[in-house]
């Protein structure tokens, strides 16, 4: 659903539907805007290009799966992975398509584009990189289990955990470990979901033992932890977005939490909905200048 900000005289913009756009199925991919198109996957296998201005559907290509993964653009070119264990790489104006990568199992990662390479994960338990214009494969590195997050970027390093309990950095040139950390003891507890973020020095994530964690982007070494009290329930499913010095999430007992990324001190707690408890299991914040957005 797209929603305008429309100046009243006197008093302060407010939000009308612009556009809706019906979808014959659940969605779980994030959906991409870029320029006037927006990009959206969806449970019953389709990737659609809509026109923001009125609303057409540019194109669509059916999958042979659903599309869990959310789809990036770069060069003029989008990717997007696929539960029928394949990466797809269209034209992001005509929807050709130009290359298709098949990998060992469902890749529910969305990729991560740097230059000319993109970066993903799949089910197969292997991270891949792939020559952005022809889908040749660079390297892969593998992992103990899948791979479901989005990995960070970093001085030429990816950052990214795994269904292993591990949480890895590994050389973007060459797919060389340079270090790995263990998160947690139990496969609940991974490090698997949410997207890892990044200060250029400092990597922040969440894992499924709702706990927050910073760590030496240089050394993997925790700089701090947050473990919340045995009546809270932290973040799990949701990654970080950076205000100044702060770093914002939602959490699956309802609320937004804010941590100073050098201390790890927590300097914000907000209830979304004081009455009934709203649990934020994926809502990723969004941040528009001084306005911070969640769903839940």
């Amino acid at each position: 659903i797209l929603f305008e900000m429309t100046p009243l005289k006197g008093r302060t913009p407010q939000p009308q539907l612009g556009r809706r756009f019906e979808m014959p199925s659940t969605i779980q991919s994030s959906p991409l805007v870029f320029k006037n198109i927006m990009y959206a996957g969806c449970n019953d296998g389709t990737l659609r290009a809509f026109d923001l201005l009125s609303g057409d559907i540019l194109w669509e290509q059916k999958l042979g799966g659903e599309i869990l993964s959310s789809p990036a653009v770069a060069q003029g070119l989008l990717v997007v992975g696929c539960n029928d264990y394949s990466i797809y790489c269209f034209d992001a104006y005509s929807g050709q398509l130009r290359w298709r990568r098949a990998t060992g199992a469902a890749v529910q990662s969305s990729p991560r584009i740097v230059e000319n390479t993109v970066y993903i994960g799949s089910g197969d338990r292997h991270l891949y990189a792939l020559d952005l214009h022809s889908g040749k494969p660079h390297w892969s590195f593998a992992a103990e289990k899948m791979i479901k997050c989005r990995p960070a970027y970093a001085d030429r390093k990816l950052f990214f955990g795994a269904w292993d309990n591990w949480f890895y950095c590994v050389d973007s040139v060459q797919g060389r470990l340079r270090w790995k950390v263990p998160v947690s003891v139990t496969p609940q507890y991974s490090a698997a979901t949410a997207h890892p973020v990044t200060t250029g020095t400092r990597i922040l994530f969440t894992s499924h033992d709702y706990c927050t964690r910073c760590l030496d982007q240089r050394t993997g070494s925790h700089l701090w932890m947050y473990r919340p009290l045995s009546e809270e329930l932290g973040p799990s499913y949701s990654s970080f977005v950076f205000y100044g010095n702060a770093a914002y999430a939602t959490t699956i007992g309802g609320r937004i939490v804010g941590f100073d990324v050098l201390t790890g001190r927590k300097v914000a707690d907000i209830p979304v909905r004081p009455g009934p408890r709203d649990e934020l299991f994926d809502s990723v914040p969004a941040l528009d200048g001084r306005y911070l957005y969640v769903g839940s």
